[in-house]
């Protein structure tokens, strides 16, 4: 009969990498795997996370730009329906509001200066049209000493002032149109901004 006999693994190591020393025992060896499989694994896990945050800020990203553009989008579609509008008003319902309120700064600035100025003539040149509102506002005021003279270059919205040798100057068509300016303004930076 032939004497066969079982190689031994319980003490020695057979291994072809160079760090594992021939006499490591097995213990060693399943220890130094483990933390091998371990620290393999943590890797992995890392580069994982790396991965998903990743994609989660990329995710994130698109969203914010999607609500951005929705936002953009019902912010210009608001401002195209109520365009017309607002130029409605800035061309029709501004100017006869400015002419109503151009007689109450009128007289505004002659109390003011009769306050300053006692006794002190004050003449308030106007456009032609204006003239005969003007003559009833004033007419009430009957203690100051106020006339009202016609300038047929004056706009409708222009009013001067004078008294002792100053002069106060009340320009409402030049706010309208400093407000039209600003609206096409804002209107033109809408459209560039779609």
């Amino acid at each position: 009969m032939a004497n066969f006999q079982f190689e031994d693994f319980s003490t020695k190591v057979v291994s072809n990498d160079p760090t594992v020393a021939p006499s490591t025992s097995l213990e060693e060896h399943t220890l130094e795997s483990f933390e091998q499989g371990y620290k393999a694994g943590w890797d992995d896990a890392v580069e994982a996370q790396k991965d998903d945050q990743k994609r989660i800020s990329a995710d994130f990203s698109r969203h914010l730009q999607e609500l951005s553009f929705t936002l953009t989008e019902a912010r210009t579609q608001v401002i195209q329906s109520i365009t017309p509008l607002l130029q409605e008003m800035v061309h029709k319902v501004l100017p006869k509001v400015s002419m109503a309120g151009l007689s109450q700064a009128i007289l505004e600035q002659v109390v003011e200066i009769a306050k300053t100025h006692a006794n002190t003539p004050i003449e308030i040149i106007v456009a032609p049209t204006n003239e005969t509102a003007l003559q009833h506002l004033i007419g009430d005021n009957s203690t100051l000493d106020v006339t009202v003279i016609s300038e047929p270059s004056f706009a409708q919205g222009l009013a001067s002032i004078r008294f002792a040798e100053s002069e106060v100057k009340i320009d409402l068509d030049s706010v309208i149109q400093n407000f039209e300016v600003a609206l096409s303004q804002f209107l033109t930076k809408n459209k560039e901004a779609v």
